[in-house]
């Protein structure tokens, strides 16, 4: 059902989207395609998804990035979303190194599994690199923790923890995320060499923006994990947290 008065129509076109959840560079807007939809869009507010805490922090975390969608550019954060359930607030775990970091996750996910509140498949860890969720999966691979990537899973369900990057994860949801590697120096990637502050700047926002889709991949449990000192990505946000050192 596409017109006003209910019934199909041959020209009819629905668009649904989200330009906060951007993962990729680059792109376009409606408006520069040729289609003029101002005056003809509806708002979702409605987050029936994350914990009202969960979106939250997302949002103190990235609501002040610029987005673009159905043709205006406005702050994540301006598009308020209300979500229907509420939970615990996310955790910052503030680690000694990577190996600190994920012990920390192996033994909570130990302790969620054992608890019978959740199973491996309800949990997923991901970051930023290829090269940190190596790493990351290996280590939890040493310490017993039964896990797939998520370039190998196909949407069946599986009793174990999918580990991939913050850019793989989006589509998907879990009852419990968990974040490493966002300590400072780690989260956003330092420019490359010869990279201009123009490109720098483009590939700090769309790293910021795949964080706010991995933060909000969580149903009812967020954890962050930052070795050192947090990114500053995350300063704005720390009251939206608890903080807790391992």
């Amino acid at each position: 059902m596409n017109g006003p008065s209910g019934a199909d129509r041959p020209d009819g076109l629905l668009i649904v989207g989200d330009g906060a959840q951007r993962i990729y560079a680059g792109g376009f807007t409606l408006r520069q395609a040729g289609v003029e939809v101002r005056g003809r869009t509806t708002v979702l507010r409605v987050n029936y998804r994350n914990t009202q805490q969960i979106i939250d922090a997302a949002m103190a975390v990235a609501g002040g990035e610029r987005v673009e969608d159905l043709g205006d550019a406005y702050a994540r954060g301006d598009a308020e979303a209300d979500a229907i359930r509420t939970g615990l607030r996310p955790v910052l775990v503030s680690c000694a190194g990577l190996d600190d970091e994920v012990r920390f996750i192996a033994e909570r996910i130990r302790d969620l599994v054992e608890s019978g509140a959740i199973g491996y498949g309800d949990i997923a860890v991901a970051a930023a690199t290829n090269f940190q969720v190596k790493a990351v999966c290996d280590r939890l691979r040493a310490a017993s923790v039964p896990t797939l990537g998520l370039e190998d899973y196909d949407g069946q369900p599986v009793d174990k923890v999918k580990v991939g990057t913050h850019f793989r994860i989006k589509g998907l949801e879990f009852k419990v995320v968990f974040l490493p590697c966002l300590g400072e120096g780690e989260f956003p990637r330092r420019p490359a060499p010869g990279q201009s502050p123009e490109e720098h700047d483009e590939q700090r926002a769309l790293a910021v923006s795949q964080l706010f889709v991995a933060m909000t991949r969580a149903r009812d449990g967020l954890f962050l994990l930052a070795s050192g000192d947090p990114s500053p990505v995350l300063g704005p946000a720390l009251e939206r947290f608890e903080v807790i050192d391992t």
